[in-house]
């Protein structure tokens, strides 16, 4: 499968240096995991940061998750078909939503708490292809019963719309020592004002909003030393662009 580049640099008003470090694994680390439990493993993963700005680049991340065959659970099958066996408004309903005659709802007993998601052969040979992934849910039942279900294959989602879903709820979600308000105190507490974010994937970039910022493809220098704007293609130019303002991004790097 094809593969490319997450480039996500996050700026900020200057951070206590002892809040940096464990930040950036976190986030590193999370995303890793988020991305893994996807079917998206990076082949590589760089994380730093500096005063101003955490940085994350992961190369070789698939393009797009991988489908993933599933049943998806409807209605009882008491409440689906009536006495006659003719189909009632939940059925027509649950088909209508998967855009299938309802002919093709099948049934079967499902016990609570029990995985019922792997598709038989036969089963995987007939699914129906769904590309909204909010209607593939575990195929799972509070009370053991006969249900009326479809085998579905649920078309991966591009990594650009992964990665979209989950970089503002993990930016969200670090563990900061402490946080602060700014502006009317609308936003959430973060650990500093968000001035710029550049997440690009593939030299796309991947739009999402965090903290009423939006994601683009500008960064910027040092605000007093090498002030202003500018747009990067790719994490490669990210860098030349930084270092030809005198800024190292690897923390590493500078103690040398």
């Amino acid at each position: 499968m094809a593969s490319g580049e997450l480039l996500l640099e996050v700026r900020v008003e200057e951070v206590p240096a002892r809040m940096l470090p464990g930040a950036t694994r976190e986030l590193a680390t999370r995303l890793f995991e988020e991305l893994v439990a996807r079917g998206l493993t990076p082949g590589e993963v760089e994380a730093g940061f500096t005063p101003r700005r955490l940085w994350l680049i992961l190369k070789g991340v698939p393009e797009k998750e991988n489908d993933r065959r599933t049943r998806l659970v409807g209605p009882a099958r008491s409440v689906a078909f009536g006495a006659d066996g003719s189909p009632t408004k939940a059925a027509e309903g649950f088909a209508r939503r998967l855009g299938i005659p309802v002919g093709q709802l099948r049934t079967r007993e499902f016990s609570p708490n029990v995985d019922e998601s792997h598709l038989t052969e036969l089963e995987a040979g007939v699914a129906v292809r769904v590309h909204d992934p909010d209607l593939a849910k575990p195929a799972k039942v509070k009370v053991k019963g006969e249900y009326v279900y479809v085998p579905v294959v649920l078309a991966g989602r591009s990594t650009p719309a992964v990665l979209a879903e989950l970089v503002p709820r993990l930016l969200g979600g670090l563990a900061w020592a402490k946080t602060m308000r700014w502006g009317d105190g609308s936003l959430a507490p973060w650990v500093r004002p968000v001035h710029g974010i550049v997440a690009l994937f593939d030299g796309g970039v991947v739009p999402f909003e965090f903290l009423g910022v939006a994601s683009g493809r500008a960064s910027a220098g040092h605000p007093t030393l090498s002030p202003g704007p500018f747009e990067v293609a790719d994490a490669a130019d990210w860098r030349a662009q930084l270092g030809a303002r005198g800024i190292e991004p690897a923390p590493e790097e500078r103690r040398l």
